[in-house]
């Protein structure tokens, strides 16, 4: 089961979303990630 972007990556401040950018270039589920994020 895979966890939602946001119980994955919670958005709480702007660092964090450069955090999720970054994690999305070296994860390969990281375009999932921008997806929902988007």
């Amino acid at each position: 089961m895979q966890k939602t972007a946001q119980e994955a990556y919670p958005l709480r401040q702007p660092s964090d979303i450069a955090e999720v950018l970054m994690h999305a270039l070296t994860d390969p589920t990281g375009s999932i990630v921008l997806r929902v994020a988007a």
